[in-house]
């Protein structure tokens, strides 16, 4: 994680992309990439709904998240799932082609 963009990311960045994660996860359908940018630090990224699914019993969305900062771009799909308290969870990437 030390050489992601996500690594750099202050505060205000990571508030501006999980906020675009959690519009996400709510998304009715799968497509429509949400972007975001902060102009003062320059980090920006995007997020864009995948399938939902069923994962060890928990309801699920795999998310494709980019992020960039100054050169460097980090691109991958991440799962997110349902925890029994209702929130939402990143429980790992996802690699699995659906």
């Amino acid at each position: 994680m030390k050489d992601r963009p996500i690594s750099r990311f202050g505060a205000d960045d990571y508030a501006l992309m999980k906020a675009q994660v959690d519009q996400a996860i709510k998304a009715e359908t799968a497509g429509g990439t949400l972007e975001w940018k902060n102009d003062k630090s320059g980090a920006s990224g995007s997020v864009t709904p995948l399938d939902r699914l069923e994962w060890q019993g928990m309801a699920c969305r795999r998310l494709q998240i980019t992020n960039v900062y100054g050169h460097t771009t980090g691109k991958g799909v991440y799962r997110f799932c349902q925890q029994k308290s209702g929130v939402w969870k990143l429980v790992g990437p996802d690699s699995a082609q659906r």
